[in-house]
């Protein structure tokens, strides 16, 4: 018996036997064999003989199937023999006939349920843009070479920045009323340098936890009390910490 895989619209026998089960809501494991045997038949006959790609399979289907039919109605010869005079061949021959159309049947269904999932899947692949590689071979020349660290090193390097992204994963957000006048701001950084008389640094821990604005209003502040000669603002080198300390000058005292 030929096993015709192809899933497009009545292109082998199993196609136009899996129609009509599923037309019908036969249950494939107890077809009722005489009338689907009846239903082919009509159906076969009803076909456009040029559309058939090989009559011969669709007739050694319909002689298949009526031999199905013929086993199923004729009575068993060995219904009147013992059990002991009942031969493995005859034993054999009581079993379903229709065992072996069932499996090639069940067979046929997972072919087409693989072959619906790989046009489903192929229907997605097309509405997928790709892009070709970039060639980096100018970036990563022959002649590039790592630096000269070593494993220890890198390993504290890479803890360093871990720790830095961590800490910058941590925000918080503070919600303030009004904006902070520069005045106010001014009156407070004056009182606080006067009263400690020793240097602050300018720094992150000077406003930690600040929000951008009072950030700044403090930066404002402070060049203010600079320019009006309050307060002193010391920088050794360039990207050192400013340091801002109490102007000792008691005839520019800020109120």
């Amino acid at each position: 018996m030929a096993l015709n895989v192809k899933t497009e619209v009545f292109e082998g026998p199993f196609d136009v036997l899996f129609h009509l089960i599923e037309k019908n809501r036969i249950d494939i494991y107890d077809i009722p064999i005489a009338d689907l045997t009846e239903q082919y038949l009509e159906f076969i006959k009803d076909m456009d003989r040029d559309k058939l790609d090989s009559a011969s399979e669709f007739l050694v289907m319909a002689a298949t199937l009526l031999s199905i039919k013929s086993k199923m109605i004729l009575p068993l010869q060995t219904q009147n023999k013992g059990i002991d005079a009942i031969s493995a061949d005859e034993a054999a021959e009581s079993a379903d006939p229709r065992e072996d159309l069932v499996n090639r049947l069940v067979e046929y269904k997972q072919f087409k349920e693989i072959s619906a999932a790989l046009k489903s899947a192929e229907k997605e692949q097309r509405l997928v843009m790709k892009k070709s590689p970039e060639d980096l071979s100018p970036i990563f020349k022959d002649n590039f070479s790592m630096p000269d660290i070593s494993l220890n090193e890198l390993k504290s390097k890479f803890l360093l920045v871990a720790q830095k992204n961590k800490r910058g994963e941590e925000k918080i957000t503070r919600i303030s009323k009004d904006p902070l006048p520069v005045s106010r701001k001014i009156s407070e950084i004056y009182r606080i340098l006067k009263r400690v008389k020793s240097r602050i640094y300018f720094d992150a821990s000077f406003y930690k936890n600040a929000a951008k604005t009072e950030i700044v209003v403090t930066f404002l502040a402070i060049l203010e009390l600079v320019r009006m000669n309050r307060i002193l603002a010391i920088q050794n080198r360039q990207f050192d910490k400013v340091v801002v300390r109490y102007r000792e000058d008691k005839t520019n005292e800020y109120r």
